[in-house]
C-alpha cells in the first residue's frame, strides 16, 4: 500500500482486510451492502480479501458467496473510481479453480496480475526457526534443529505444511513437550537454561509426506 501511494497510483495506501465470514450479512443478498462499505472503507487503498476461493461454493446453487463477487466486478468496471485495489489470496489451485468458473474475476485478474509464491525451502525454514525461537527468549540445541530439519523435509510436501505458521505450530509443541518434560525434574535442576532450551526431544515425530499446496495472490485495479 506505502509503496504505490509513494508511486501515486494510491491516495492512502491504508489496508483493508477481509475474508468471506466478514462480508457475509443475517439476511440473503446484504452481502452486497457489506462488501460496498468495505470497498468505500479501501477508498484510496488496498481491499485485501484472504483466502478468496471460498467466496464461491459452485455446488451450493444459492451460495449468497455470489453477491460478495458480482458487487466486486461492477465496483472494478467503475471507470470513476479507479483510487482502491482489489487483492485476492489464498492457495493455488482453489484460486485458479475460482478464476476458471468466473469469466469476469478471471478477465479482471489476468495471468500478468498473478503472484504465485512457492514454499519457503526447509533452510530457510530453519532460520525462521531460529528468529522464533529468539523472539521468545528461548534456545535450542543443534540436535534439536536437526530433527526440526528431518521434519521439515518430511512434511515440506504435506498439506499440513503452513510455512511461517507451520514452523510457529511445531514449536507450541515442542514448548508443549518442554513443559511436561521439566515437571519431572526436581527443583535444583530448574535452571533458566534449562527452562528455556529446546531439547531433541522435546520436537515432535516425524510424519509422512502428501500433496502439497502454495499461494497464489491476485490484483485488479
Amino acid at each position: 500500500g506505502t509503496i504505490l501511494k509513494n508511486m501515486g497510483l494510491l491516495s492512502k495506501g491504508h489496508v483493508v482486510f477481509e475474508e468471506r465470514s466478514t462480508l457475509m450479512g443475517q439476511n440473503y443478498a446484504s452481502e452486497q451492502e457489506k462488501t460496498l462499505q468495505a470497498i468505500e472503507r479501501a477508498k484510496g487503498g488496498i481491499l485485501f480479501i484472504d483466502e478468496a476461493y471460498t467466496l464461491h461454493k459452485p455446488d451450493d446453487k444459492r451460495d449468497p458467496g455470489v453477491n460478495i463477487i458480482e458487487t466486486l466486478l461492477t465496483a472494478l468496471s467503475d471507470e470513476g473510481n479507479r483510487d482502491w485495489m482489489l487483492l485476492l489470496a489464498g492457495y493455488t489451485e482453489p484460486m485458479l479453480k475460482l478464476f476458471s468458473i468466473n469469466p469476469g474475476l478471471d478477465s479482471r485478474i489476468p495471468e500478468c496480475n498473478r503472484f504465485y509464491f512457492l514454499d519457503y525451502t526447509v533452510d530457510e525454514l530453519c532460520s525462521i526457526t531460529k528468529l522464533m525461537v529468539k523472539k521468545k527468549d528461548m534456545s535450542i540445541t543443534e540436535l534439536a534443529l536437526e530433527k526440526l530439519k528431518a521434519h521439515y523435509e518430511a512434511v515440506k510436501d504435506s498439506n499440513d505444511y503452513g510455512n511461517g505458521r507451520f514452523v510457529r505450530k511445531m514449536l507450541e509443541e515442542a514448548e508443549m513437550n518442554l513443559a511436561e518434560r521439566v515437571l519431572q525434574l526436581k527443583e535444583e535442576e530448574l535452571t533458566k537454561e534449562v527452562l528455556t532450551t529446546v531439547e531433541e526431544c522435546d520436537i515432535p515425530e516425524v510424519v509422512g509426506k502428501e500433496s502439497g499446496k502454495k499461494q497464489t495472490i491476485g490484483f485488479a485495479v
